[in-house]
């Protein structure tokens, strides 16, 4: 069953991690293990090391996606992968004779968390939405001063309620729908 990580502390970057099991052909003993990184929605090539929980030894380091699916002992080890400046870990277990995938979502920090929770990662809705808050809110100080109050007090909170309450998350979508209409006619204008 996918579950999510709340953001890292260890990163500057909301990251969401999901875990899925896949069985494939029984091999005594072991199971497969892949990782797939993501950055704005996008697949993107990072480094992976696996590490020993009980040593704290580094087993190997890897490079994904190519270097995966990787084959390991059944156990549970601690994943950490690295994308330029930003960092996840991940406690998985392998399981033999299944391929454990374990999904990476990073983004900075300074996403629009109510927009990202409604619309989810890499939804084209989303640039829209940081075009109107490059080029218009954060030139100007009132824009400033309310994407700051959002960023720090406001979006994360809200975004943690929509997550755990469908109607109101429908509700919101909707608006947000209507808000980019609006904001997708005016990106044509500034951009002509």
């Amino acid at each position: 069953m996918p579950y999510l990580q709340r953001p890292s502390t260890l990163s500057p970057a909301h990251i969401e991690s999901e875990v899925v099991s896949v069985e494939v052909w029984a091999y005594p003993g072991q199971g497969l293990l892949e990782v797939h990184v993501y950055f704005r929605g996008v697949e993107v090539t990072a480094t992976v090391s696996i590490i020993d929980p009980n040593t704290g030894q580094q087993i190997a380091t890897y490079i994904t996606p190519q270097d995966f699916p990787v084959l390991l002992t059944t156990g549970t080890y601690n994943l950490y992968a690295y994308y330029e400046e930003y960092r996840a870990s991940q406690t998985v277990e392998i399981t033999e004779g299944q391929t454990t995938i374990w999904r990476v979502y990073m983004e900075p920090k300074r996403l629009c968390f109510v927009a990202t929770t409604c619309f989810g990662y890499g939804h084209p809705a989303l640039e829209t939405f940081r075009f109107f808050r490059d080029t218009i809110l954060l030139r100007n100080t009132f824009g400033r001063l309310f994407t700051k109050i959002y960023y720090y007090y406001i979006g994360y909170p809200i975004a943690e309620i929509l997550k755990t309450r469908h109607t109101l998350r429908n509700i919101t979508r909707r608006s947000l729908d209507i808000i980019l209409r609006a904001l997708e006619k005016l990106k044509i204008v500034i951009e002509t």
